[in-house]
C-alpha cells in the first residue's frame, strides 16, 4: 500500500470511528431520556389503591343518654397513604376527622339524642379520595335513666322507710322520731296525709293491689296495716321484738317481716292478717334486710351475725341455704328476672347472689357502703343510697358500671322506684326526700 492509500484507509477508518461514537452517544441520550421519563411518569400511571377496610369501631357497647361517647378506627393504606375515618353514627349522622398516618387511630365523640341501639360503623379514606369499604357495624345501646333530683320534700324527720303504690300515684314514708307515715301524692310531690302509729315505725312495703299497706315498728314489736283508700290503721298485728323489714308476696297472699332483736322471720296471711308461722334463722342471729323473688318461691333476709344471706324456701317456710357476703350486710334488692338479688356489705361492696344456686356470682365495689337500694322496672338500672357521704350511685347493671352519683339528703338510707321507672325517691334521716329524675 502506498503512503496516499495510507493516508486515504486511516481517514476512512477514524471517520468510521467517529460515526459509531456519535450514534453511542446519540443511544445513551434516547436512553437517559427514556429513564427520565419513566421514573416521572411511573407514579403517575400506577393506579392508586383505596385503604384497607377498617375493623369494627371500637368503644363502649353502651351509653347514656345526651353523654358524648368517643369511638376510635385505624387502618392502613397499601401505597403509604395518610387516611381520614368517616363515623357512621346509625342515627342519620356521619363525622370525619383528619387526616392521619396510616395505622394512627382516628377518633371521634358522638351523643345520642334518643334511646335505642345504635349500629356504629366507620370507614377511611385516603389523600386522593379513594375509599375503603364500610366496617363491620358496632351495637352501641343506649339508655334513658332518671340521673337527676327534680324535686326535694320535707317531712318529718328521721325517716327511715318508703314503698311506692302499685300505680305509682302516692309513695309513703316512715318517720321513725315523729312515729307517723307520710302519704305522698308523686303528680304534684304534696304531702296530703300524715297517720300515726306506733313508736319507731321503721320498714314499710305495699301488697301488689295497692289497697294496702304494712308497717313495722321496731320497739312495739308489731305491724300496722294501712288502708290506701282512706288511709286509715285497720290493724295491728303483733310480731316479735325488733320488727324491721317488711316485703310482701308477689301474689298479695303474704307479708314477710324480719324481727331482728328475736332472730325470726314473722310470716303474715293477708287475708286475715294472721301470722301463720315463726320462721328462726339460726342459733344466733340477727335478720334485718328482706327480699322476695318476683317469682315468690324464696325469701332471703340478711344477717348480721353470720354475716351472710339466709335462703327462705316459701313453699313451707323452711331454711335452706346461707350465702357468705361479708360483715355486716344491709341493703337488698331481686331484680326482676327472679334469679339475681343484690346485698351490700361492709368495704363497700356489692355481692350479686344467683337463685336458686346460692352462690354469689360478681361482686361490684362502690365509693361508700349502701343501706338502701332500689331497682327501675327492666331490671337495667339500681340506685344505691349510701349515707356515709350523702348520696345516691346509679348503677347500670349490663355492665356493672356507677354511670351517676347524686347529692341528696344527709344520711338517706332507703329508696324505692315508682312501677313506670319515670321517678325514684329517696328518703333522708334528716327528714328530706329527694325525687331524681330526667
Amino acid at each position: 500500500m502506498t503512503e496516499s492509500e495510507a493516508r486515504q484507509h486511516g481517514r476512512r477508518s477514524w471517520r468510521r470511528a467517529s460515526v459509531a461514537s456519535g450514534q453511542k452517544a446519540r443511544t445513551c441520550v434516547v436512553l437517559l431520556a427514556l429513564a427520565a421519563f419513566f421514573m416521572v411518569a411511573a407514579p403517575v400511571c400506577r393506579k392508586n389503591k383505596p385503604p384497607f377496610t377498617p375493623s369494627p369501631p371500637e368503644g363502649p357497647p353502651y351509653g347514656d343518654l345526651n353523654i358524648p361517647c368517643a369511638f376510635t378506627a385505624s387502618t392502613t393504606d397499601p401505597d403509604g397513604d395518610s387516611v381520614r375515618y368517616q363515623f357512621d353514627w346509625g342515627d342519620g349522622t356521619r363525622d370525619w376527622t383528619g387526616f392521619l398516618p396510616g395505622g394512627a387511630n382516628g377518633q371521634a365523640p358522638h351523643t345520642w339524642s334518643s334511646s335505642g341501639s345504635y349500629s356504629v360503623r366507620v370507614m377511611a379514606q385516603d389523600t386522593h379520595g379513594d375509599s375503603s369499604d364500610w366496617s363491620v357495624a358496632r351495637l352501641v345501646r343506649v339508655d334513658a335513666y332518671p340521673d337527676r333530683v327534680v324535686a326535694t320534700i320535707h317531712v318529718g324527720s328521721m325517716l327511715d322507710g318508703i314503698a311506692a303504690l302499685p300505680d305509682g300515684e302516692y309513695v309513703y314514708v316512715t318517720s321513725n322520731d315523729s312515729a307517723c307515715v307520710y302519704a305522698i301524692r308523686t303528680s304534684d310531690n304534696a304531702v296530703v296525709d300524715t297517720i300515726p302509729v306506733g313508736r319507731t315505725p321503721s320498714g314499710i312495703a305495699a301488697l301488689p293491689n295497692g289497697q294496702y299497706v304494712y308497717v313495722a315498728c321496731t320497739v312495739v314489736g308489731c305491724v300496722y296495716v294501712i288502708r290506701t283508700s282512706d288511709n286509715a290503721v285497720v290493724a295491728t298485728i303483733p310480731t316479735d321484738w325488733g320488727a324491721t323489714s317488711v316485703a310482701a308476696s308477689p301474689d298479695g297472699s303474704y307479708v314477710y317481716v324480719s324481727n331482728t332483736d328475736s332472730g325470726n322471720v314473722s310470716v303474715i296471711r293477708t287475708s286475715d292478717n294472721v301470722v301463720v308461722a315463726t320462721i328462726p334463722i339460726d342459733i344466733v342471729s340477727y335478720p334485718k334486710y328482706l327480699a322476695v323473688l318476683p317469682t315468690g318461691d324464696f325469701v332471703l333476709v340478711t344477717d348480721d351475725i353470720s354475716y351472710g344471706v339466709w335462703v327462705i324456701r316459701a313453699a313451707d317456710n323452711k331454711v335452706v341455704d346461707w350465702v357468705g357476703v361479708g360483715s355486716l350486710p344491709a341493703a337488698m334488692v331481686a331484680l326482676p328476672d327472679s334469679r339475681h338479688v343484690i346485698v351490700s356489705s361492709e368495704y363497700k361492696r356489692l355481692s350479686v347472689i344467683q337463685v336458686p344456686e346460692d352462690t354469689v356470682v360478681a361482686t361490684i365495689t362502690l365509693d361508700a357502703r349502701p343501706t338502701g337500694m332500689a331497682v327501675l322496672p327492666g331490671g337495667d338500672y339500681v340506685y344505691a343510697a349510701h349515707p356515709d357521704d350523702d348520696q345516691v350511685s346509679i348503677l347500670r347493671m349490663a355492665d356493672k358500671a356507677v354511670v351517676a352519683t347524686l347529692p341528696v339528703g344527709a344520711t338517706p338510707c332507703e329508696v324505692t322506684a315508682i312501677p313506670n321507672g319515670e321517678h325514684v325517691y329517696v328518703v333522708s334521716w334528716d327528714g328530706v326526700v329527694s325525687v331524681i329524675g330526667y
